[in-house]
């Protein structure tokens, strides 16, 4: 019995040991140690911050379920450093495996040139378009090209938008690329997954006559295309409280002239037939930028007019946290607020590379 207490007392030891070096080296580890370390479940954000002088942007990943850094910004592993043209940060995407794709413009490139993809740490294709974000559907990775059109005048000689030929390029999982669809369009824009149907992608389309919503099958067959409006349509969102269903804001002019429109994509499922929208919320600022969240709410903008300060909602995490953008006369800030009131910053106060693009999550 003696050796035996003798031997639980040398364990204890060795445990209280391994235990206060593992604290004594907490502090030099990096959030992915940390965020193992941790019991509870940890949110990933994966985003780029890009330096003043718009030329420089690092990736990182933010760990909210860890403990926060003593000035209450999000613990975060550096992952790559991107050079490009000032300006133009990349835009990104991640699938639910930890793949990551984002489109940038290459530092020789100026406005209006193609841009520059990059999968998995390699650059794969330099005909891009710049100006939209890449996406993974599963661990298919899809972006889009632009070949710019002829100029266009109108009956009185007025230029109009020029009409472009999109081509929606998917590269599967083994790396092999196939051109899905081809169209001319004034703007082709990657909205996102088909709520109730993850497999299948969306797709917001802009002609003269108004906006489009386009739905595609996984091998790239067009199996419904909804009419949004006639109006500026953006900020388009599938439900996450209601699989199947769509929210976006119409901009139709005027100080108070915008609306949230909501759809369910569940009605009509031929690509001539459109479901129908209804208006969830009128008379808004053309800044409202909506943004519905799981428990069936939707955030919208809010301003302070007496301030001059303005909070813009960006995404909901798994964890009730939201990202918000928030604007004052002197500063930007990106912020992750709880639903108890608690706030982490996504960048360090003082650091001068405040700027964020978040990559969006295939969840």
């Amino acid at each position: 019995m003696t050796e035996v207490l003798r031997l639980l007392a040398l364990l204890s030891s060795l445990i209280l040991v391994l235990g206060c070096s593992e604290l004594a080296e907490q502090d030099a580890l990096t959030s992915q140690t940390l965020g193992q370390q941790s019991e509870a479940p940890t949110d990933t954000l994966h985003y780029f911050t890009t330096s003043p002088s718009g030329a420089r942007s690092v990736l990182w990943r933010g760990e909210a379920g860890v403990p926060t850094t003593g000035t209450g910004t999000l613990r975060r592993t550096r992952l790559a450093v991107v050079e490009h043209a000032s300006g133009y940060a990349p835009r990104g995407a991640i699938s639910a495996s930890g793949r990551l794709g984002w489109v940038t413009l290459p530092t020789d490139r100026r406005h209006g040139n193609p841009g520059e993809v990059w999968l998995d740490g390699k650059a794969i294709d330099e005909r891009a378009l710049y100006l939209q974000t890449p996406l993974f559907v599963g661990e298919a990775f899809f972006y889009l090209r632009q070949e710019p059109g002829p100029e266009r005048f109108g009956s009185n000689g007025r230029l109009l938008q020029t009409k472009d030929e999109f081509e929606l390029v998917r590269i599967d999982a083994s790396g092999r690329e196939d051109i899905l669809h081809t169209e001319v369009a004034l703007w082709l824009h990657l909205v996102g997954r088909l709520p109730g149907k993850p497999d299948h992608l969306l797709v917001q389309r802009v002609r003269d006559d108004g906006s489009h919503l386009l739905v595609f099958e996984p091998e790239g067959r067009l199996v419904a295309t909804h009419f949004l409006g006639a109006g500026a349509v953006r900020d388009l969102h599938p439900d996450p409280s209601r699989p199947g269903w769509v929210t976006y804001l119409e901009s139709q002019g005027g100080p108070q002239g915008s609306r949230v429109l909501e759809m369910n994509l569940r009605g009509p499922s031929t690509a001539s037939a459109t479901a129908v929208s209804h208006v969830r919320q009128d008379q808004l600022s053309p800044y409202a930028a909506p943004l519905p969240l799981r428990s069936g709410s939707i955030l919208i903008t809010s301003s302070d007019p007496a301030t001059e300060e303005f909070r813009v909602p960006l995404f909901e995490l798994d964890r009730g946290h939201v990202l918000w953008r928030e604007h004052s006369k002197t500063e930007l800030t990106y912020v992750l607020l709880g639903s108890e009131g608690q706030r982490t910053r996504l960048v360090p106060p003082g650091d001068a590379a405040q700027d964020v693009s978040l990559l969006r999550s295939s969840r």
